[in-house]
């Protein structure tokens, strides 16, 4: 969920919200005054990133049909493929 600041900012710094996610995956965590965090991406980041976004690529077609259950913790019970 973004704030509408957020929202603003993204499209003027041309931002897709897509990399979000990867940037607070892979971002570096800073912390920030009043409890808030700072998620950079650095250049050994997004090395990680293209890496790991390389097996991704090489897997898709693969992993149709593949499923997690996830608990209620948040943990990973088990994983899948749907036949």
């Amino acid at each position: 969920m973004l704030t509408k600041h957020a929202e603003k900012r993204l499209q003027q710094r041309a931002i897709p919200e897509e990399m979000l996610l990867f940037i607070s995956l892979y971002g570096e965590e800073v912390a920030q005054k009043g409890g808030s965090h700072e998620h950079r991406l650095t250049k050994r980041a997004v090395k990680a990133l293209r890496k790991d976004l390389k097996k991704v690529l090489q897997h898709l077609d693969s992993l149709s049909n593949t499923y997690v259950i996830e608990g209620t913790e948040g943990k990973i019970i088990t994983a899948g493929h749907k036949h």
